[in-house]
């Protein structure tokens, strides 16, 4: 057996001990940004304060007006402060049909069907797919909400770029709409005591008031602040029709100036940044607020055909020929100076949408080839439409959405 021995044991190891340095090094203070968390702090208490003080008012003095469905628009609105910038529009992908609408709104792209209401924002996320409630919908975007109403039908509903705010029932088919850039809105229904009746809600979604026509109310528009309201309605007369062209201050029915054009139809109205535009068979008419006329543009010579018009521009198309395949197309500033009057030879024009920036492209032309943009200096830039038929054009600040069965892409962006 092996002799194991035990080895003696050694002298003790001294004690460990702590090093108290945070006792005996004070520590560094900066007095400059001492200061300033004192004031920051101070500045802290004071807003709090601000703010009992104001939620105390408003309790006070408010109160009744403090309902659960006040504060629910108020946190579903908070989607119309986050800022839409960006550099372009990203490619999208979706489950569409030929009858699928499309509109601009916070820079995204908006889409409805029959069956869908889709939003997506620029970079291409898909932030609202729900059912739209509308057998033909329309949508009307503004710089706040958009606004989809069922052409013919009676639903409406109003949408932020996060999720639709409301859904409601006129319980009369709606005829056409319009909204404001504040919120405020219109609607023209068919009734059973009158023919027409304008219907204008403010930036709250309440109704404000009810104007009744005897006459077809063809087009209506609410300017951007919601203060004016333009109806354009067609009178017979025999075998002809006038154009009767009337415009109400918010909060009264009576009008406060009214126009009628002999032998006229009127078409469309839109309520641009500097007055009304109405769009008749016979020309283009440029108003101030008030209603007062400020210049005019004839269409004759040719039989109108497409027409487009948003804040920045109008466009429009007419036909030369029975064949369609002469055109005369005319682009218009806001306050009617003509951009643009010119002849298209042996191109069929199936549709038209006037450019939200007019000092990069005038007008987006829909051929049956595909897509033809016309610049300011008058060059002709055309887009194939390549192997999957385009439903939808999209004016952009730069350039234009393509728009398709199944996907949506940025056009024109250079």
């Amino acid at each position: 057996m092996a002799n194991v021995s035990t080895p003696s044991p050694g002298p003790a190891d001294p004690p460990k001990k702590a090093l108290r340095v945070a006792g005996k090094i004070p520590p560094q203070v900066n007095r400059y940004y001492k200061k300033v968390s004192k004031v920051y702090k101070g500045f802290a208490i004071v807003l709090l304060l601000v703010f009992a003080l104001f939620f105390l008012a408003v309790t006070m003095f408010f109160g009744d007006s403090m309902t659960y469905e006040n504060m629910r628009y108020l946190v579903r609105d908070f989607g119309t402060m986050i800022s839409s910038e960006t550099d372009g529009f990203s490619t999208v992908v979706y489950n569409g049909s030929a009858s699928m609408k499309f509109e601009s709104f916070k820079n995204g792209l908006a889409a409805a069907s029959g069956d869908k209401y889709l939003y997506f924002d620029p970079t291409g996320i898909r932030m609202i797919e729900e059912d739209s409630g509308c057998s033909e919908p329309v949508l009307v975007p503004a710089d706040k909400y958009l606004l989809m109403y069922d052409l013919g039908g009676t639903g409406y509903s109003i949408y932020n770029q996060l999720t639709r705010i409301i859904r409601r029932d006129t319980g009369h088919r709606i005829l056409t709409g319009d909204m404001s850039d504040a919120g405020d809105f219109v609607l023209v229904t068919r009734s059973r005591e009158t023919r027409y009746v304008v219907e204008v809600y403010n930036a709250a979604f309440q109704h404000t008031m009810s104007i009744y026509k005897e006459n077809y109310v063809l087009g209506a528009a609410i300017s951007p602040d919601g203060s004016r309201v333009m109806i354009a309605s067609a009178i017979p007369a025999d075998t002809d029709f006038s154009c009767e062209v009337a415009v109400c201050r918010a909060g009264q029915a009576d009008a406060v100036n009214t126009v009628v054009y002999s032998h006229t139809m009127p078409l469309e109205v839109y309520a641009a940044e500097e007055g009304f535009l109405l769009l008749c068979d016979t020309g283009m008419f440029f108003y101030d607020f008030d209603g007062n006329l400020q210049t005019s543009v004839s269409l004759a010579g040719s039989a109108l055909r497409y027409a487009d018009m948003t804040d920045a521009s109008a466009a429009v198309v007419g036909s030369m020929n029975t064949l369609g395949t002469e055109s005369r197309v005319l682009v218009f500033a806001p306050d009617g100076e003509v951009l643009l009057d010119t002849v298209l030879q042996d191109t069929r024009v199936t549709g038209v949408e006037a450019s939200q920036n007019p000092e990069k492209a005038l007008v987006y032309l829909e051929t049956p080839e595909g897509v033809l943009q016309i610049a300011p200096d008058g060059t002709r830039t055309p887009y194939a439409a390549g192997e999957a038929d385009i439903i939808g054009v999209v004016p952009v600040k730069k350039g234009a959405i393509i728009c398709t069965k199944s996907s949506a892409y940025a056009a024109f962006a250079e």
